[in-house]
């Protein structure tokens, strides 16, 4: 019997790789800042081909901005800033579009986030 071909095996290994990776992602919980913004918006839809799970924040009002459940699953109000500082520590990764960021709450978010940090450590 002919031992199968290195090209062969290294392909196989790669595909494994990539379903690793692709359910690595859908498993992957991210908060989106400003998700009705029109960068944060397009970072949704493409972290939603990924079966992501979203959550992020609203900036406006207007409803027709904020992509549909399908790519956010959640919006977290960010008047109720003990719920918001919790679900972004519990994310696995966080978005911020810096230019479109109120500074302040981004601050607060970063004290919090480090020192939860160092409390774990």
């Amino acid at each position: 019997a002919a031992a199968p071909s290195p090209k062969r095996s290294q392909s196989r290994g790669r595909g494994s790789g990539r379903r690793r990776q692709a359910a690595a992602l859908a498993m992957m919980k991210i908060f989106v800042n400003n998700v009705d913004g029109h960068l944060a918006g397009a970072v949704c839809a493409d972290l939603a081909k990924l079966s992501c799970n979203i959550i992020g924040t609203r900036k406006g009002n207007i409803d027709d901005l904020v992509p549909p459940e399908s790519v956010v699953q959640q919006v977290v109000p960010r008047l109720e800033v003990r719920q918001l500082l919790k679900t972004i520590a519990s994310c696995d990764v966080v978005v911020y579009d810096l230019h479109d960021a109120d500074l302040e709450e981004l601050e607060l978010v970063l004290r919090i986030l480090y020192q939860s940090e160092i409390i774990q450590d």
